[in-house]
């Protein structure tokens, strides 16, 4: 490790319901529902009272692992999810109601910073690279561009999560 970068420890939390599986596209509902359920969390949905959004990397994220309806919590994202963890009893997608039977938590601490060791990571949901403008780029390149162009972006996702620790 480099003398001056700095490693910080983060706690995560994970929520899971696994008795209730989830398609992937069902995921955006999924948060809409949670948000209705707790409004003044504005890290479950990241709306704000005037109406505006609130920008800034994502302290609870919503996603599935194996069609299981998961949800991260980070930094403040973590106390949050301890409240909706003891406190939610349904999930509601489309008007179609599932009680929650099985719930798991788990929090753990994970080391976050710059070392001089390579990590391989997989993705263990899918990444949401290309925002409309991205794609219209994206079709345009030849698949080495293209490749090129997700590694930047991943870059940047990754300067964004470091801002947001």
């Amino acid at each position: 490790m480099k003398e001056n970068s700095k490693i910080i420890t983060v706690k995560i939390i994970q929520v899971q319901f696994p008795n209730n599986p989830m398609n992937r596209f069902d995921i955006p509902k999924f948060r809409g529902y949670m948000a209705k359920l707790y409004p003044k969390y504005t890290l479950l949905h990241n709306h704000l009272e005037n109406g505006k959004f609130r920008y800034g990397y994502p302290q609870v994220q919503f996603k599935t692992i194996k069609k299981i309806p998961t949800i991260i919590g980070i930094s403040e994202g973590l106390e949050i999810l301890k409240i909706v963890f003891m406190d939610v009893e349904e999930i509601n997608i489309n008007g179609r109601s599932q009680k929650i039977w099985e719930k798991s938590i788990k929090l753990r601490e994970g080391s976050f910073g710059q070392t001089e060791e390579y990590y391989s990571y997989q993705f263990l949901s899918h990444w949401m690279a290309l925002k409309e403008e991205n794609f219209e780029t994206y079709k345009q390149l030849n698949s080495i561009e293209r490749q090129i162009f997700l590694k930047h972006l991943i870059r940047e996702n990754l300067k964004t999560i470091s801002k947001g620790f």
